[in-house]
């Protein structure tokens, strides 16, 4: 089983970020921690104001122009990765990732 641990500063945003934006399945919720499911990956959401971000995941889309309109509507960051479809983003709460159209390369 595939799993990542993400600390971040706004702990509801984060969570409706993830389960909205990035369509996360929220298994658990709880007052400073919750547990997703995407795919067969497990990500655990907890608070946590003074931890850097420096966790990364790939996060696979069918439409890159589809998916930089809605995360940049939805606050996040994005710059070319270097690779076509290809780009890093950041989001509006720390956390660093990079998304990019399946089978691009």
């Amino acid at each position: 089983m595939k799993y990542v641990a993400v600390d971040v500063k706004n702990y509801e945003k984060s969570v409706a970020f993830y389960r909205d934006t990035l369509g996360w399945e929220l298994v658990t919720y709880g007052p400073k921690e919750s547990h997703f499911i995407k795919g067969e990956t497990n990500f655990f959401i907890a608070e946590d104001e003074s931890s850097p971000y420096t966790t990364y995941f790939e996060y696979e889309v069918d439409d890159i122009e589809a998916a930089k309109t809605e995360l940049l509507s939805a606050g996040c960051s994005m710059n070319p990765s270097g690779k076509p479809k290809s780009y890093m983003v950041k989001d509006a709460y720390g956390m660093h990732f990079h998304v990019y159209e399946k089978d691009a390369f």
